[in-house]
């Protein structure tokens, strides 16, 4: 089933033009989309044969529905019609008939047009041309599962969500970059030389994790010993706090 509507845009020299355009109910795919700043009833009709010159023999749409706008004449709708397509007019003011085509009348300003100044026509369809590309192979859609994407999305996606390279040092080896996580070592009865009899002085949270190259193979484990000195002290017998 196919959908279409007409949109406005405001330019910088405040001229108004009319986008006209045709969206897909089963893929959400913007399948046509043009402008005018003076549409009218040949102008419409010459957009449908375009659309229908490129769909071509193969498509598979049974209907189009489309509102009660008097640029849709009846020349427009008899395109269609010799192409088995049989044409759906939304009753008298009730937009929500054309749902879907009205979803992008209001996706497509905060998405794009009002973040960019458009100076005139030919500025409107080279971005309105750029957006439909987003839109149709990478926007995602809340009514579409992941699997109905193009096999030339599901590529590009697939090389966006591949690790980076890792970091290499000078000998060419990959260096993990994770910072090491060094938790509060609390200091045992003791002291420092209960810590030195068990690990070599090395309390157990001072150890950094062993970092690996592309081989594989540990490298030498990084440790820190945090030892704390004091003045001496009248109730340890003169002898300085550890």
């Amino acid at each position: 089933m196919l959908a279409c509507d007409f949109l406005t845009v405001e330019t910088a020299f405040l001229q108004r033009i009319y986008v006209l355009f045709f969206i897909s109910h089963a893929t959400r795919r913007i399948e046509y989309v043009a402008s005018t700043p003076n549409p009218d009833g040949r102008w419409v009709t010459q957009q449908a044969r375009n659309l229908v010159m490129q769909l071509g023999d193969e498509h598979s749409f049974r209907f189009l529905v489309h509102d009660r706008d008097t640029k849709f004449t009846h020349a427009f709708d008899q395109i269609f019609r010799t192409e088995g397509i049989k044409v759906i007019r939304t009753p008298i003011q009730a937009p929500d008939a054309n749902a879907h085509a009205e979803r992008w009348v209001r996706t497509l300003p905060p998405d794009c047009l009002d973040r960019i100044l458009i100076l005139g026509r030919s500025h409107l369809e080279h971005v309105l041309r750029v957006y439909r590309s987003h839109y149709n192979e990478h926007r995602p859609h809340r009514a579409l599962p992941f699997y109905r994407r193009t096999a030339a999305t599901q590529r590009s996606r697939t090389q966006l969500l591949r690790p980076s390279t890792v970091a290499t040092n000078s000998a060419g080896s990959s260096m993990n970059t994770r910072p090491p996580e060094f938790p509060n070592p609390t200091r045992s009865a003791s002291g420092v030389g209960a810590a030195s009899s068990a690990g070599r002085g090395i309390p157990d949270g001072c150890r950094s994790p062993a970092r690996r190259s592309s081989s594989k193979e540990p490298l030498d484990t990084v440790a820190c010993v945090l030892v704390l000195r004091g003045s001496p002290s009248p109730a340890d017998g003169g002898e300085p706090r550890r």
